[in-house]
């Protein structure tokens, strides 16, 4: 760039700037903690909202409750195959989990 053409940006009319807009306030929801509890309304509009952020993707979310522990599953779900793609948490963390209420039970029927 040479310094005329500096000279000439310097000289430009700043009606061709672009208009500045004003700053939106940002809203902060309220953070979910793990003592937060959500109504079924409240759980099925986040699961809706999530599956319409997800069409792009072609994916969605399936929540269910593991049956043997009573734990919240997760599962992101290929549309296209219906395919689990990611479950939270894992098919291994929830054997684990079972075993552990095994072993626990198993100890406490020693001490006894």
């Amino acid at each position: 760039m040479s310094i005329s053409n500096i000279a000439n940006l310097a000289a430009s009319p700043a009606s061709t700037a672009t208009p500045v807009q004003p700053a939106q306030k940002v809203v902060k929801p309220e953070p979910v903690t793990k003592d937060t509890k959500l109504s079924p309304k409240e759980l099925s509009d986040i699961v809706r909202k999530a599956n319409k952020a997800l069409e792009v993707s072609q994916s969605s979310l399936k929540f269910q409750v593991d049956p043997d522990n009573g734990q919240t599953v997760v599962q992101v779900i290929d549309q296209d195959t219906q395919q689990v793609i990611k479950q939270i948490p894992s098919v291994e963390m929830l054997k684990l989990a079972k075993e552990l209420e095994k072993m626990q039970g198993v100890l406490m029927s020693q001490k006894a």
